[in-house]
């Protein structure tokens, strides 16, 4: 029994030492995410321009924390640079430590101190340590999830109790807890879900709950995988109740947590309805943490803690080499292209392919998790022989997580422009027959609106509308394409393809757009057409249309002129 208890004292520090690693130090996250807004300042200034006029409240975002006055002084960006850290203090998640019963099972209100019972008590934390963390997650190591594409952390029933290797002695500081530790003979992932073995996660739907496990919402999408009714049966399969004993199959040990690209959608979706700058932190956050091995791989251990105290002491270095910012503003200029036909999900051999701004921001978020697992398993091994930081490794992570992290912006620049603009900014162009040409039709728009192509297409013939070569980004950037099935629903017969363009900046810039199958590329395109865009002339007032040379009309203009904001 004395033993039992000195174990139990052991563990209880090992939390601090490891689970309180959330990924980059604050340190990391506020360098990484200062220099993801100089170099959005430096190769898209329209992009970093909008962020300093965003005024938009988000109150999820605004009352998860307490912020003393002078943070309300910052300039948007500013806010973002200062909160992407603390969004590891998030306070976000309940666990109940199950206290009542004899044999287990019984359990009380963990939110009130009641006569005559054992009280269960109700944590959203321990010491300096957030629950929080455990949402920072993605387990690309076990492979396709139950309840995502990808679960977030899981001991039992994920990648946390396979292929431990670091000792729990090897983390404690004295000689006492060593003692204890090598006792025990527990890898650290067991240490730590051995202490949580009698606590649930507690969630809606669940006695008693009353909204203290936020996250546990916002974070899920069930509807995704259609394998649960409501949210709160996803959530009851994935955070099973705890018995005050500790049993096989309950409890913290047995859950899965969210994955942290589900936390980037959340986040990114709310940036996009109320374009608060400070919805884009936890965005900033999750690119960042993904993009850590150990993330990736689903473990607290195998020297979790050491790699990311290492990361802190190189990151500045690494970051004001010219090298390292050119090697940014490369991928970022790569991943500006668009993609017309962007990924629903990602397999673990997609750690090769070039990602799109086009594509979900939890697919972006995904994507630098499938290339931190990739260094997880083959840089080190996973793990088997120790630990020794690859700097170049994690240098190259690191760079990876600085241009997401500016894709991402560039992104959410363009969404919230698109928001802003609503309907009342909306050009329309509709080709309304298969013509094709080189002669280019012109299309006027106000600098911050935006304007749509829609043009015939079939995909069931395997054609599909590209850009040629991308427009000029300082006029226009692109929010990619859509394709509109026909609602008839007969066999064979085509749609049409809409294509969301954003005036940017002042001036004339070119479209052209290839009809082609993709995976065909010695052929010509089956048609061709060219758009001149004027930027920042005035519109014309109500529905036009618009004949074309050659007496067809060819295309409908409708819009109705907005005072530039």
């Amino acid at each position: 029994m004395r033993a039992l208890t000195s174990l139990v004292w052991i563990v209880g520090l090992l939390l601090l030492t490891v689970v309180a690693a959330h990924g980059y130090g604050a340190q990391g996250h506020r360098l990484i995410t200062q220099k993801v807004f100089q170099a959005l300042a430096s190769s898209d200034s329209a992009a970093y321009n909008s962020y300093l006029s965003l005024k938009g409240y988000c109150p999820e975002i605004q009352d998860i924390r307490t912020r003393d006055a002078s943070f309300r002084q910052l300039r948007p960006s500013e806010m973002v640079i200062a909160e992407t850290p603390a969004v590891d203090d998030y306070r976000d998640i309940e666990f109940v430590n199950v206290k009542g019963g004899i044999g287990g099972g019984g359990r009380d209100d963990p939110h009130k101190n009641e006569f005559g019972v054992v009280n269960d008590v109700a944590n959203s934390g321990r010491g300096s340590m957030s629950f929080t963390a455990f949402n920072h997650f993605i387990d690309i190591r076990k492979g396709p999830g139950a309840f995502d594409d990808y679960d977030g952390y899981s001991y039992s029933k994920g990648s946390g109790s396979k292929n431990q290797y670091q000792k729990a002695g090897q983390v404690a500081s004295f000689w006492g807890e060593k003692l204890a530790a090598n006792t025990s003979g527990f890898k650290v992932d067991k240490a730590v879900n051995w202490w949580f073995n009698d606590e649930y996660v507690h969630v809606s739907g669940r006695q008693w709950y009353k909204g203290c496990s936020p996250a546990m919402d916002c974070y899920s999408f069930f509807q995704d995988s259609g394998r649960y009714v409501s949210k709160q049966a996803e959530l009851a399969a994935r955070f099973p109740l705890a018995n005050a004993t500790g049993a096989s199959g309950h409890g913290v040990p047995y859950s899965v947590f969210m994955p942290v690209d589900n936390m980037a959608r959340y986040w990114y979706g709310r940036f996009t309805d109320a374009r608060d700058p400070l919805a884009l932190a936890p965005v900033m956050h999750a690119i960042q943490d993904a993009s850590l091995p150990h993330h990736a791989g689903g473990c607290l251990g195998n020297w979790h803690s050491q790699y990311e105290n290492d990361l802190e002491k190189k990151l500045s270095g690494w970051l004001a080499r010219a090298e390292f910012t050119d090697g940014v503003k490369l991928l970022v200029a790569e991943w500006s292209r668009p993609d017309p036909s962007p990924p629903g999900n990602l397999r673990p051999s997609d750690w090769a392919r070039t990602p799109s701004i086009d594509w979900g921001i939890d697919q972006l978020v995904t994507w630098i998790a499938l290339n931190a697992y990739e260094e997880y398993r083959t840089t080190y091994g996973g793990f088997t022989d120790g630990y020794r930081l690859n700097e170049a490794s994690a240098e190259r992570l690191a760079r990876l997580a600085t241009a997401m992290s500016v894709t991402a912006l560039k992104k959410a620049a363009g969404n919230a422009r698109l928001a802003a603009g609503g309907d009342q900014s909306v050009v329309i162009v509709a080709l309304m027959s298969q013509w094709s040409g080189t002669n280019p039709i012109p299309i006027a728009v106000l600098t911050g609106n935006t304007f749509t192509i829609t043009l015939p297409s079939n995909r069931t013939t395997g054609y599909q509308w590209r850009l040629a070569t991308s427009p000029d980004k300082e006029i226009l950037g692109s929010a990619g394409s859509t394709y509109n099935a026909p609602s008839n629903g007969i066999p064979g017969q085509g749609g049409t393809e809409t294509w969301t363009f954003l005036a940017v900046g002042k001036g004339s810039a070119t479209i052209v757009l290839e009809y082609v199958q993709p995976w065909d590329t010695s052929a010509q395109p089956a048609r061709t057409q060219l758009f001149v865009v004027t930027c920042g002339a005035p519109l014309p007032i109500g529905h036009t249309s618009v004949g074309y040379p050659g007496g067809d009309e060819l295309f409908e203009l409708a819009g109705r002129s907005v005072p530039q904001r």
